[in-house]
């Protein structure tokens, strides 16, 4: 093994950050990168749902507590449609949030269930699934709507 000396210490000082400095880019230095070689960032997904003009269908149940849609947009709460005596609602999350949609599946006043993210188990036990623009539904389910999809039984 080679003993440490004053030059190698001197040049690790030196090299160390000029090759950490060659690692680091800043985020307009990587969207021009980007469309140099011509690729594109992933945008935000898309909700059908969430887009549809017009009169939602069903307001959300007044009997919901404050806090049953923690996370999402109430304004942007759209009625998807019922599964065997199941409500469901889809709602665009708030602003900064870490998810793209939010789900409220709604049966009754004391067997509902809410959540942001993918879907939510609901209170029949299955799956509601959140599923974005021109993605594949989730195996064995069935559309509720085009961008909310329950698990078969």
């Amino acid at each position: 093994m080679k003993p440490v000396t004053k030059l190698s210490t001197l040049t690790a000082a030196i090299l160390l950050p000029l090759a950490l400095a060659s690692c680091a880019t800043s985020p307009a230095e990587t969207q021009e990168s980007a469309s140099e070689s011509g690729t594109v960032a992933a945008s935000a997904p898309t909700f059908a749902d969430l887009e549809a003009g017009g009169a939602n269908e069903k307001d959300l149940p007044s009997e919901l507590p404050d806090n049953a849609l923690d996370g999402a947009d109430l304004d942007s709460a759209r009625w998807v449609g019922e599964h065997e005596g199941t409500d469901v609602w889809l709602a665009a999350p708030v602003e900064g949030s870490l998810y793209d949609a939010c789900i409220l599946a709604f049966p009754d006043a004391q067997n509902w269930t809410s959540g942001c993210g993918g879907g939510v188990s609901g209170p029949d036990q299955r799956w509601y699934a959140i599923v974005p623009d021109g993605e594949a539904p989730p195996e064995n389910s069935v559309a509720l709507s085009e961008n909310v999809y329950v698990s078969a039984s």
